[in-house]
């Protein structure tokens, strides 16, 4: 309920936003079929992603990049959303004088639809939501000995941002974003998706 509330608030600010913005025109447009039949964005992302501490303990904050991409025709309702992300996370951790190596990677590739509001403004809010394939896995390291277990599960994901228009093709965003997908560990069940935020860099066409 918090991550839906949350996603909310970024949507409706992002509106308003866009609400006060002079029509965004392009001031050198393309010319190709390509771009006269298609729209989309492709952006990378940096931010950070929450794991479940009850699962994950700490390595539950994890660095995240990712690649966003929606793409449509242009008399379509809603785009075509994939998105790649992976996370990473570690820790040291003493143990009888001598250190343990922790360390958790996630991985989701996430397919889905995303509607774009407002495409003519220079402040464009965005909602999208699918289905997430997602991997977890965990290692440790412990003098010479090491172990790791990894999972593989399918889940959802949902998010919520604002693109801005900075030049005919160069997009900043923002985007609140979360993911659920169980992966079986080693017998247990483990939480592999979370509450992700950051901001992205890329281009528009």
């Amino acid at each position: 309920m918090k991550n839906a509330l949350m996603m909310a608030v970024i949507f409706v600010a992002g509106a308003e936003l866009a609400s006060a913005q002079d029509t965004y025109r392009d001031p050198y447009p393309y010319t190709s079929y390509y771009n006269e039949q298609w729209t989309g964005h492709s952006n990378l992302f940096m931010g950070f992603k929450n794991l479940d501490k009850d699962d994950w303990g700490t390595l539950d904050r994890q660095i995240e990049i990712a690649w966003l991409n929606d793409f449509r025709a242009k008399d379509w309702p809603v785009s075509m959303a994939i998105d790649f992300r992976i996370a990473f996370s570690g820790d040291t951790e003493d143990f009888g004088g001598t250190d343990i190596e922790l360390d958790a990677t996630t991985i989701e590739l996430n397919i889905g639809v995303r509607k774009i509001f407002m495409e003519k403004t220079k402040i464009r809010p965005f909602v999208g939501a699918g289905l997430s394939l997602q991997r977890a896995s965990a290692s440790f390291e412990f003098g010479s000995a090491s172990a790791s277990e990894s999972g593989v599960g399918i889940g959802y994901w949902m998010d919520a941002g604002v693109y801005i228009a900075m030049s005919r093709g160069f997009m900043l965003g923002l985007e609140l974003s979360y993911s659920q997908a169980e992966v079986d560990m080693d017998g247990t069940d483990v939480q592999a998706g979370g509450f992700q935020v950051g901001f992205s860099l890329g281009g528009h066409f």
